[in-house]
């Protein structure tokens, strides 16, 4: 089990890592490089989606986070910002803003992610957060509302949307679900579920492609 886990937490830092060395590579440039940055995931992407849904059981806007960097709780489960801030600083963008905060400007990205989400829908389900599937159709109607009414026309759009980055975080919380569940560990194997995990990212993947 263990071994299963750990693969996924080396491919996540991985990851991260190539996201870290891409940014590195263009942090000179003065232009923006690509022209916005799409974030989806769990509480290690999200910027504070969760501190606008009511009742959210997942939240991180109390002290001590944010302190290093805001220096105040800003819905972030981290002191400061998150590894996805740190790319778009590096890429000439801005923090992509939560798509769920008011009048936030989405010119330059979004950040979808939900902490408390993870790929599969009943993780998460109980906690009042945006499952991954709801984060995927949230991009859709912004993305489809983005070709249907920019004034540049369809084309424009679709090129600035064919551009931009696209950053996905999330699986930990399904392997938590996982390791708690003692009925679901009685008819699906790690292995199995894994699998499961993988197909359903491949299948979020397409989906937004």
């Amino acid at each position: 089990m263990m071994d299963y886990r750990g693969r996924m937490e080396k491919s996540m830092l991985s990851i991260l890592v190539g996201l870290w060395m891409i940014s590195r590579s263009v942090a000179a440039v003065k232009q923006p490089y690509v022209p916005a940055i799409f974030v989806f995931g769990d509480s290690i992407a999200d910027a504070g989606n969760n501190n606008y849904i009511p009742y959210s059981k997942v939240r991180a806007n109390f002290t001590p986070y944010g302190i290093s960097f805001f220096p105040h709780p800003t819905g972030r489960f981290t002191n400061g910002r998150t590894a996805f801030d740190f790319v778009a600083n590096y890429l000439g963008l801005p923090f992509p803003p939560p798509y769920l905060k008011p009048k936030a400007n989405f010119t330059r990205g979004i950040n979808f992610a939900s902490g408390g989400s993870g790929l599969l829908d009943s993780t998460g389900a109980e906690s009042n957060i945006i499952s991954l599937s709801n984060q995927v159709k949230l991009f859709e109607e912004f993305s489809s509302n983005l070709t249907r009414t920019n004034s540049s026309g369809p084309s424009q759009a679709k090129s600035y949307l064919g551009k931009s980055l696209y950053c996905i975080a999330i699986q930990g919380n399904d392997i938590a679900y996982y390791t708690a569940n003692t009925a679901l560990q009685n008819t699906t194997t790690l292995e199995q579920f894994v699998k499961l995990m993988l197909a359903k990212f491949d299948q979020y993947v397409r989906v937004s492609s």
